[in-house]
């Protein structure tokens, strides 16, 4: 039952910093919003594995 809520709360949380990044960098097209937005990306998928 903790695993289950732990991905849970790990997967909103890697939504959240994906939405975040993503409308930084809609805001303000650079090289290092671009990175954060990357960053962010991988950390989701990296969730996603570890739910899965």
């Amino acid at each position: 039952m903790f695993r289950i809520l732990e991905s849970f709360l790990l997967l909103v949380f890697g939504i959240g910093i994906l939405c975040e990044q993503y409308t930084q960098y809609r805001n303000n097209v650079s090289k290092k919003n671009l990175f954060l937005f990357i960053t962010a990306i991988i950390l989701m998928i990296c969730v996603v594995i570890v739910v899965l």
